[in-house]
């Protein structure tokens, strides 16, 4: 007895593609990431932005040798 409503599940080979599909979009995701926090991590004591440019709503690090 089938029920013509029913979908039919995915085959092992389509859910191996769709892992495989799935890992190299998350490898592409997590690098435009990384780009994405270099440059928004930016403020004037590290890149070459003036200071007028930095958030003043956060503390400037102070750095000590």
């Amino acid at each position: 007895m089938s029920n013509s409503n029913s979908t039919s599940l995915p085959t092992y080979t389509e859910l191996a593609d769709t892992i495989v599909s799935l890992r190299e979009e998350n490898m592409q995701l997590k690098a435009r990431l990384k780009e994405w926090e270099a440059r928004w991590g930016k403020e004037s004591h590290n890149s070459s932005k003036p200071p007028s440019t930095d958030n003043p709503y956060t503390k400037a690090k102070v750095i000590t040798a």
